[in-house]
């Protein structure tokens, strides 16, 4: 499974949206209603399942202007030092 994917689904189970009504430029609290709890622990999500950290600054921008395909950049920049939109 790709990040792309792996995050939607995260995303899908988090909030119990369906996989194909979330997309790249879906805003994570505008357009899937996740607050400030849900970010926190949707961050821990990924920590866990990418094996990755993310701080407190980083879960800020993610409330204030985050969009799904901000995350898949955010994931993959963690995982391999830069950004590629290879997902």
């Amino acid at each position: 499974m790709e990040i792309k994917d792996k995050i939607i689904q995260l995303i899908s189970i988090r909030t119990n949206l369906k996989i194909e009504n979330i997309f790249e430029s879906s805003f994570l609290v505008n357009d899937l209603c996740l607050d400030s709890v849900d970010l926190v622990d949707f961050s821990i999500d990924l920590e866990e399942v990418f094996n990755i950290k993310v701080n407190g600054i980083e879960i800020e921008q993610f409330d204030n202007f985050g969009t799904v395909e901000n995350v898949i950049e955010f994931v993959f920049k963690k995982l391999n030092g830069t950004i590629k939109r290879k997902f």
